[in-house]
């Protein structure tokens, strides 16, 4: 998965986020409470933050690792993405959120 890939993916789940930002977030309450809300809203704060760390870096695609961490990047996007058009378990797409910042932080560290 290339680079550019990854950033469309991650802009087009930012986007997604905040055009239905009051649905999601009522679909949180709903599901799991102020708590739910709060790790969401953290967790997509985030995601901005990972977004923007990776159009400043200047990464190692030669890393072996890339490849991976791109493809897996790649998947979990677009898991998140189908998670939050759904909105059926709040706690899949905390998960989901987290597990795309994560692998977007280890490509953005490869540096």
């Amino acid at each position: 998965m290339d680079i550019e890939t990854i950033k469309s993916n991650l802009l087009t789940v930012i986007k997604q986020f905040n055009d239905n930002r009051a649905n999601i977030l009522s679909a949180a309450n709903q599901q799991g409470g102020q708590d739910a809300v709060a790790k969401l809203e953290a967790n997509f704060d985030d995601l901005n933050n990972q977004y923007d760390q990776l159009l400043e870096q200047e990464l190692d695609v030669n890393n072996a690792a890339y490849s991976g961490l791109s493809d897996q990047a790649d998947s979990e996007t677009t898991q998140l993405q189908a998670s939050l058009s759904n909105l059926q378990d709040i706690n899949q797409t905390i998960t989901l959120c987290s597990s795309v910042i994560s692998t977007v932080a280890s490509i953005v560290t490869m540096v």
